[in-house]
């Protein structure tokens, strides 16, 4: 399970906030260069299924916290429940009698505990969604036509994304770049718009299927990225 932000969820919803602003466009079919088209990372792919799973934590436990009167749920006391002596099992003689209330942790703790949950669900959420705008699906370049020459674009379709849509920008703007997380994940920084990350391994490049294993993936991959005037942010040097 990869993951360009490696599990940091403040870089996650930060990364949210930056592109928030980024058009989403149909993919233009004239004149287009199919650049790359992959599988997202897993995580990218079914975000919506973990991100369903998160919400029922979430709600289930504010419910359990507020109304329930626990600070956390204990499924322990249902599949085990506490043995009642023949003397509990022996129902009231006095048909009067009342059941006690069940007793409830002080307003303020439940409103702390609740909030946290939430608050904890809140940066989960923040997290997957940050994958499925991330990992990219497909790249298409376009350099437009007519008199006068204009700059190429890149349209990028994220997991995110409805199939045939993307996000435009410059090819100028553009630059590809390797991760911390794998050598065989790219990605294309795009000034203030973000990272997108990809993996050449396996993926079809330029038209052209690549292998699962190896580096003539990501060579190839650099060299199609260059070919077509991409540019190449190179890795800075670590201080001694």
């Amino acid at each position: 399970m990869s993951s360009i932000f490696k599990f940091n969820f403040f870089k996650a919803g930060a990364y949210l906030w930056r592109t928030r602003n980024a058009p989403i466009v149909p993919i233009p079919k004239e004149n287009a260069f199919p650049l790359f088209k992959g599988t997202p990372a897993f995580i990218a792919r079914y975000a919506l299924v973990f991100l369903s799973m998160d919400v029922m934590y979430m709600t289930t436990m504010v419910y359990e916290c507020w109304e329930g009167g626990q600070l956390y749920h204990n499924p322990l006391k249902q599949i085990n429940p506490q043995k009642k002596s023949v003397e509990d099992s022996t129902p009231p003689q006095d048909p009067t009698s009342v059941t006690p209330a069940k007793s409830q942790k002080p307003m303020w703790t439940r409103f702390a505990f609740g909030a946290f949950h939430c608050g904890l669900g809140g940066l989960i959420a923040a997290f997957l969604l940050s994958q499925r705008a991330s990992w990219v699906r497909s790249m298409t370049l376009v350099r437009p036509l007519g008199k006068k020459a204009q700059p190429p674009q890149l349209y990028i379709e994220v997991a995110g994304h409805p199939n045939g849509y993307a996000h435009p920008f410059l090819l100028k703007d553009c630059k590809l770049a390797s991760t911390e997380v794998g050598n065989d994940i790219m990605m294309v920084v795009v000034k203030e718009e973000g990272k997108f990350a990809f993996r050449a391994l396996g993926a079809t490049v330029a038209g052209k299927p690549m292998p699962t294993t190896g580096d003539q993936a990501v060579s190839y991959m650099l060299k199609t990225w260059i070919g077509n005037g991409g540019e190449v942010q190179r890795k800075k040097q670590k201080r001694t």
